[in-house]
């Protein structure tokens, strides 16, 4: 199960405008996308399961310099294990981490 806080709001946030997708949702108040609406107070959460991901396409190629995860205070076990990549590939483990 993996549960995501929103991103920060950043002026270079290109996240902000990108397209969020998750292997699961818990509920319909917990869709990708509120994962990057730039709001503290709004979170994804996928469903109990094995290999649990989140992605968001940028659109567009970026140079990235910095990933900011913040997890909900109450749930900061959910996120343990988890692994961050960055790339252009569809196939998760064709990106680095």
């Amino acid at each position: 199960n993996i549960c995501l806080l929103s991103l920060k709001t950043f002026p270079e946030n290109a996240a902000l405008w990108g397209i969020a997708t998750q292997s699961s949702t818990y509920n319909s108040q917990t869709v990708p996308e509120l994962a990057i609406d730039g709001s503290h107070n709004s979170w994804s959460d996928t469903t109990t399961q094995t290999d649990p991901w989140w992605r968001v396409d940028l659109l567009k190629v970026y140079r990235v310099n910095r990933v900011t995860i913040t997890n909900r205070y109450n749930h900061a076990s959910r996120i343990n294990g988890a692994v961050i990549r960055i790339g252009n590939y569809l196939d998760i483990y064709s990106n680095i981490k």
